[in-house]
């Protein structure tokens, strides 16, 4: 079994992220992680939810459960 790094390796680690307009779900609990110096991009099909997920992880859109970190730190919660 393959074990994962730990969370300090990487630049970004989205676990479980979730973003509904009323009934409809745009971003339906998804997870990745992006680590330090990688090339990450995002593709898929138009209301795929990719331009939701970046603002929610740019804080450009509120709502839902999201927890930021910078050096370990805990520096914003929605």
């Amino acid at each position: 079994m393959h074990q994962k790094e730990r969370t300090e390796d990487y630049s970004i680690d989205v676990q479980n992220l979730t973003k509904k307009f009323g009934d409809f779900t745009a971003v339906d609990n998804i997870s990745f992680s992006v680590k330090r110096g990688e090339t990450f991009a995002f593709l898929g099909p138009n209301g795929a939810g990719k331009t939701t997920t970046i603002k929610m992880l740019t804080t450009l859109l509120r709502g839902g459960k999201l927890s930021v970190f910078e050096n370990r730190d805990m520096i914003s919660i929605d």
